[in-house]
């Protein structure tokens, strides 16, 4: 039975606008069991339509062949209406089923937090919360968590997870509008933490923000559920084991030492290694590098290039342009060849490298038209020879040309008479 605490949420005294809502689980799935007071009923029966296949803690099968779940996991989720909830998964030892609670919200107010409020004190830990009502969202409180969890997810990710984090940071260069699978039979929650550390200040922008939902814990990423194009699925989406069968339209990475050399991953490696070396300048250091580039291909390009590209910064003077050195050329097998230059950066107005993508796309548009061209005269011909072909076949009946038509006419003519006193009339025949 949905309860209503008595408990009112005050946005103006520090607190997040934000409410709350706790959910037991019975035999049909997630019950909402009590909720703060600002959450009608029909508002929380809402809420568990669109969480209900986020809420449970389904088990895998591990070595043992027994079921497993972890204690506690975490997601936050974002939904197509502009609404937000972080959510957190309990094991109740008491009732043999699983609890979950939810702080729910916009996500200007969640994001900031999302992933670094793991400890809260307000969340319950089993399916039995405080009768006198949830603890109110302080936002300072959930500042001083943040910055605490950001120092231990850094030491433990840099003491045991460096090489998943720096895969993790390379899969989401390579492939920025997908979403992850991250498989690592452990807590998840240091590593996504470092890579949003260290990839927030280059994918996010003035204009977009870069999504960091996630959940630290699913059974597999190939049942429907886990198919990114739903309202609501994160991005990184965590297990602790592969699945056994099944597909997933997510990319994978695993704790595997990397394999290839190529720019990309260069750059991951280089990107994690600047934050674990000086962690509380990194977010000023790379926004200073990229200051002036407004898209992510852009930012991304630009650190690729050692930092050079400068897109959207207004066109240097001419006596400047001319004082420019040609910036060094990237190759994207070996990656940007290492130089140091105290020289101004280049706008791509003057950068050489766009001057040859253009002369290339102008190449490859007249290599289309001359093969449309082609298509369409072979279709022609093709056409051509089909009719010519079903009119000269054995059996076709011929047809005789037109014989020209001759008229003949008789036309009396009257003749003089002769000089007698008798007329006479003679037939004469005409020919036309």
């Amino acid at each position: 039975m949905f309860e209503r605490q008595e408990r009112v949420t005050r946005p103006h005294d520090g607190h997040l606008g934000v409410k709350q809502i706790h959910f037991d689980f019975g035999g049909g799935g997630p019950v909402p069991r009590v909720g703060t007071p600002d959450l009608p009923p029909r508002e929380a029966a809402r809420w568990e339509a669109k969480l209900r296949r986020f809420t449970r803690l389904t088990p895998i099968h591990r070595g043992d062949s027994r079921p497993w779940v972890p204690d506690r996991a975490f997601s936050y989720v974002k939904f197509h209406d502009n609404t937000a909830a972080l959510l957190a998964r309990f094991r109740s030892s008491e009732s043999g089923l699983d609890a979950a609670h939810a702080v729910l919200g916009d996500p200007v107010d969640l994001d900031p937090f999302a992933m670094y409020v793991a400890h809260w004190s307000g969340w319950p830990a089993d399916s039995d919360p405080d009768p006198d009502g949830f603890p109110p969202v302080r936002a300072d409180s959930w500042r001083r968590l943040r910055e605490d969890w950001r120092a231990r997810a850094r030491e433990e990710a840099e003491a045991r997870w460096s090489t998943t984090a720096r895969n993790l940071v390379e899969a989401v260069l390579t492939h920025q509008a997908s979403s992850y699978t991250l498989v690592l039979d452990d807590d998840p929650l240091p590593v996504l933490t470092v890579v949003r550390e260290v990839l927030d200040p280059v994918l996010s922008t003035m204009d977009h923000r870069f999504g960091w939902t996630y959940s630290t814990y699913d059974h597999s990423d190939t049942i429907p559920g886990a198919d990114a194009a739903g309202s609501g699925s994160p991005r990184f989406w965590c297990l602790r084991q592969p699945p056994d069968a099944g597909v997933t339209t997510r990319v994978r990475v695993t704790d595997q030492p990397p394999t290839g050399g190529d720019a990309v991953a260069s750059l991951a490696s280089s990107l994690v290694a600047e934050y674990f070396r000086a962690p509380d300048d990194y977010a000023r250091a790379t926004n200073e590098r990229l200051v002036g580039l407004n898209t992510r291909d852009e930012r991304v390009l630009a650190l690729l290039d050692g930092g050079r590209r400068r897109a959207s910064t207004p066109p240097p003077s001419g006596q400047q342009r001319r004082q420019r050195a040609k910036p060094p050329a990237v190759d994207t097998r070996t990656g940007p060849r290492v130089a140091r230059s105290t020289e101004p950066a280049r706008t791509d107005r003057d950068d050489p490298q766009d001057r040859d993508l253009a002369g290339a796309v102008l190449l490859l548009r007249k290599k289309v038209e001359l093969l449309v061209r082609l298509v369409v005269a072979s279709t022609a011909l093709s056409l051509l020879t089909v009719v010519l072909t079903f009119l000269l076949r054995p059996g076709t009946p011929q047809v005789t040309p037109p014989q020209p038509v001759v008229v003949t006419e008789t036309i009396t003519v009257p003749l003089r008479p002769p000089a007698t006193d008798q007329g006479t009339t003679e037939a004469v025949p005409a020919t036309r």
